[in-house]
């Protein structure tokens, strides 16, 4: 089973997707940096270069790829599911949302050089791309976490322990 954590930018999947692969031995796949490797340049580099339309259409395909691992963690770019025609075995694969509020967001994101996605100031923009991804994301979500106060260490121990007790096969 794939543990895929998802959400906006800035809430923490690498970080806490890096932890849980290590505790968890297996492996780690960042979709952001699969786009990177297919586009042979940054994230940043290929919205200004071709558009937001093409970095979906690489994040497709390497969602695809990471979701056909089988046992790995994989943390998904912040709009890779947001795309209708990315589809995955609930059966294979334990979706966990990790949130936090806008302003901490902000503040996580300041100075990254991602490129802005509305155009407007980053705690505007946040809000309003949250608002237009809250159904879908709490509509793949197996487990929400809120990572406004928690490290990447205690998001992932938070994890660690739903997966124990649970007793999600993995």
């Amino acid at each position: 089973m794939n543990i895929v954590l998802t959400g906006y930018r800035g809430v923490g999947k690498t970080a806490v997707g890096k932890i849980l692969s290590r505790k968890l031995k297996s492996r780690f796949i960042d979709t952001d940096d699969e786009v990177e490797r297919l586009a042979k340049m940054t994230i940043p580099e290929l919205v200004a270069k071709s558009g937001w339309k093409r970095l979906r259409s690489l994040e497709r395909v390497a969602v695809r790829a990471a979701l056909r691992s089988g046992r790995a963690v994989v943390a998904t770019g912040g709009g890779a599911f947001t795309e209708s025609r990315i589809r995955f075995d609930r059966k294979k694969n334990l979706v966990i949302l990790l949130t936090a509020d806008s302003e901490v967001i902000a503040s996580r994101i300041a100075g990254s050089g991602r490129p802005s996605i509305t155009g407007k100031g980053a705690v505007a923009e946040i809000r309003q791309v949250l608002r237009k991804r809250e159904k879908r994301y709490f509509g793949i979500a197996d487990v929400v976490i809120d990572t406004s106060e928690a490290s990447p260490q205690e998001a992932a121990r938070i994890i660690l322990g739903f997966l124990k007790h649970a007793r999600v096969k993995q």
